[in-house]
Parts: structure tokens; sequence; C-alpha cells
């Protein structure tokens, strides 16, 4: 018998602290853009929307989530209720002006335009844009809890427009 040989045990081990380092990696590179962006929510303020045709509680619902402070903005995008919300990350103004460009994580090109009281998102150049309204985030019927660095609706768009495309401009 071979002295250097593992015993199927020790195989084990090895084979598990391998597959667990593995794992650990992975978990720590699929998070390293959330981790980044985790210090912007900081003293951060949020304007929340949810796409126009889910409006009134239709679940799952496409949500943007515009977040701007002192230590940075982060806009993201969750595409249904539960589902991995992403970070979509400013790529200058759209060609008229009028709005700005996001980049996904997979280098997409969207657009987001304010527009009649919303938000248009263009994620699809052959389709119709998708609107999405403001979104009320806090106590319903006297449950729950205040959403402090929620922007309220009256400020939502103008808050968006300064903090998000003025800059891009």
């Amino acid at each position: 018998m071979l002295k250097n040989a593992l015993s199927p045990f020790s195989y084990l081990r090895f084979a598990g602290a391998t597959i667990g380092l593995c794992s650990v990696q992975a978990v720590a590179m699929a998070a390293a853009p959330q981790i980044e962006a985790r210090g912007v929510y900081q003293d951060a303020r949020v304007a929340n929307f949810v796409a126009a045709e889910h409006l009134g509680g239709v679940h799952p619902a496409p949500r943007l989530r515009f977040w701007s402070g002192p230590r940075g903005q982060v806009i993201e995008y969750e595409a249904k209720e539960g589902a991995e919300t992403i970070i979509l990350e400013p790529a200058g103004p759209t060609a008229d002006r009028s709005g700005v460009r996001v980049s996904t994580p997979d280098g997409s090109l969207w657009s987001v335009t304010p527009s009649a009281g919303a938000l248009l998102l263009r994620d699809d150049p052959t389709a119709a844009p998708r609107s999405f309204v403001w979104e009320y985030q806090g106590p319903v019927d006297g449950r729950g809890t205040a959403c402090s660095p929620c922007v309220p609706e009256a400020e939502a768009l103008q808050f968006v427009r300064d903090a998000f495309m003025k800059a891009q401009r």
C-alpha cells in the first residue's frame, strides 16, 4: 500500500474543505458589488418606484430604487418581488439629455426618463418603455414602521432629476 495515499475519510475532508473554500470565494465574488455600494446607504435618502401595471399590490412587481447621499449614489433594480436586486450604474445622459442611461451588470444599456409624474424605463430598444410610479413605503393601517430615508411623493421625481440626471449632464 502507498504510504502517502489519503484514506477515504481524509479524502472526503480534503474534498469538503476544497468545495467549502470555492463556495466562500464564489459568494465573496458575487457579493463584491453589493459590498462596495453598502456604505452609500448610510445617511442617504431613497425614492422608491414600482412598475405602474403592478400598482395596487399586484405581486411580483418590478421596482426601482434611487439612493443618494453624502457617500454616493446607487440605483437598484428588482425584476420582481424576492428577485435578486441588481445595481445599475449611471452611464451618462440619454441622447436627448432628458434622462439618464444606466448600465446593467451584463453590460446592457437601459435608459430612465421622467415623464408626466412617472419614470419611463427602456430596457429593450424594440419595446415600449415601462412606466414606474412612486411607491409608498411605510405603515399601512397603523401597522409597520415609517421609512425615514424615503422621499415623499411630491419630491420623488425632482430628487431623481437632481441627484441622478443633473449629475450626468
